[in-house]
C-alpha cells in the first residue's frame, strides 16, 4: 500500500478519514523524472490552456511536463464531478491512488474517465465516469479537491496529446466514441482530434504535439513504425481473419504497434497468436519474430525505449503464441517485430485471444 502523508483520526466511536495523499503540489517533480509534453520550445499558454480542460506543468527553464499524478492513457485536469457511474462502485480506500482508480476504469469498457477526491464522498474516493468531464464551477457540497482524468486508452484507436495541422472538418461537440464512429464511417478520415467542444476529422495528419487541450487518435488501432517502408494498408491483411493473405517480409523489418491490449476486462496477462510461414519465435540464434511490451509506464506513443519480451507458449513454423504482462498495470501497447534473417518470412495473421 502506498501512503503519501495520509492519516486518519478517531472521534468518539466513529472513524473519520482525512486523505491528503495525492493532493500535494502536483508539479513538484525532479527534472530527471519529468515526462516532457510537446516540443522543448512549447509556450506556457500551449502547455496548459485551461486547467479545467487539460492540466500540465510548466517550467520556463525546462518546458512543459506531466504532473506528478498523471496516468498513462488519461488526460489530467481539475474538473467537476459529473455523471459518475452508479453501478460497480469502488469503495476501496486505496483507490484514491490514481493509478489504482485508473485500473478499475480500464477494466470497464464503458468507463470514459475517473475522479479521485481528497475526502470521502458517498463513502468513496474513486469515481468512474460514464461521460467526459465538463468545465464549470465546483458546487459547495462536493469535496474541495479533485483530480480528474479523461480516458484516451482504448483498443480501437492509438491516441496521443496534440493535433493535426492539416485542413480538418469540425463535427461539433462529440465524445471519443461519437467522434471515432464519424471518422470510421468516413471514406477519407484517417485521424480525428478531440478538443474543447469539438471533434475534428482529418484525411492526412502532420502531427504536432504542442497543444495541451487536444487529443488526436487514429481511425484504426494499429500503427506502423515511422521508419517503416511498408504501406500503412498492409496492416489490414494481418487482421482480416484469413491466413491465406500474407505480407512477404524479404528485406526490411516489419514493426507494428497495438494500443492498450487487454483493457475492457479484468486485469490479467493477455495472449497473442501470430500465423505465418517460416516463423522462428523460439530459437534465439534463428529467431525472426519478437513480441514485446513497455518495460515501464509509457506516456508517449513511441517505438523507442525500454521493453521486455513476452513469454512464448507455443512455437512452430506456422504459428507462435505469446503471453504478455506489464505487472500491476495495463500495458500501454504491444509491439510485433518481424524480420528476414535466414530465409524470407510471411506474416499472415495477428489475433488477440
Amino acid at each position: 500500500m502506498l501512503l503519501y502523508n495520509c492519516f486518519f483520526f478517531v472521534l468518539a466511536i466513529k472513524v473519520n478519514y482525512i486523505f491528503c495523499g495525492y493532493f500535494d503540489d502536483e508539479c513538484d517533480v525532479i527534472v530527471s523524472e519529468r515526462v516532457r509534453v510537446g516540443e522543448m520550445n512549447i509556450s506556457a499558454s500551449q502547455c496548459t490552456i485551461d486547467e479545467f480542460e487539460s492540466y500540465n506543468c510548466f517550467d520556463e527553464n525546462y518546458g512543459c511536463y506531466k504532473p506528478k499524478y498523471a496516468v498513462p492513457g488519461f488526460t489530467y485536469k481539475n474538473g467537476v464531478l459529473d455523471k459518475f457511474d452508479s453501478a460497480n462502485r469502488i469503495y476501496e480506500l486505496e483507490a484514491q491512488n490514481p493509478k489504482l482508480c485508473a485500473k478499475y476504469c480500464l477494466e470497464d469498457s464503458n468507463c470514459q474517465g475517473f475522479t479521485v477526491v481528497n475526502t470521502l464522498y458517498s463513502n468513496r474516493l474513486c469515481f468512474k465516469k460514464l461521460k467526459a468531464f465538463f468545465k464549470g464551477t465546483l458546487p459547495s457540497h462536493l469535496p474541495s479537491q479533485m483530480r480528474s482524468y479523461d480516458r484516451i486508452a482504448y483498443v480501437t484507436s492509438t491516441c496521443q496529446q496534440g493535433f493535426c495541422q492539416e485542413n480538418y472538418k469540425n463535427e461539433g461537440n462529440k465524445d471519443f466514441f461519437e467522434c471515432r464512429t464519424i471518422c470510421a464511417n468516413g471514406n477519407t478520415c484517417s485521424q480525428f482530434t478531440i478538443g474543447t467542444s469539438s471533434c475534428l476529422t482529418s484525411q492526412h495528419c502532420q502531427f504536432k504535439p504542442i497543444v495541451g487541450d487536444k487529443i488526436t487518435c487514429t481511425s484504426k488501432p494499429e500503427i506502423l513504425s515511422p521508419k517503416s517502408l511498408y504501406n500503412d494498408k498492409t496492416s489490414s491483411i494481418l487482421l482480416d481473419s484469413d491466413t491465406s493473405t500474407c505480407i512477404d517480409i524479404k528485406f526490411y523489418p516489419y514493426i507494428i504497434r497495438f494500443p492498450f491490449p487487454g483493457v475492457g476486462k479484468l486485469h490479467s496477462p493477455f495472449n497473442i497468436e501470430i500465423s505465418g510461414t517460416s516463423l522462428n519465435c523460439l530459437n534465439e540464434m534463428e529467431r525472426n519474430i519478437l513480441v514485446y511490451v513497455p518495460f515501464q509506464s509509457q506516456f508517449d506513443v513511441t517505438f523507442f525505449g525500454k521493453f521486455k519480451l513476452c513469454e512464448i507458449s507455443l512455437s512452430s513454423k506456422t504459428e507462435c503464441k505469446y503471453s504478455c504482462s506489464c505487472g500491476d498495470r495495463f500495458c500501454e501497447g504491444v509491439y510485433i517485430y518481424t524480420f528476414h534473417k535466414i530465409q524470407p518470412v510471411e506474416l499472415c495473421e495477428i489475433k488477440f485471444l
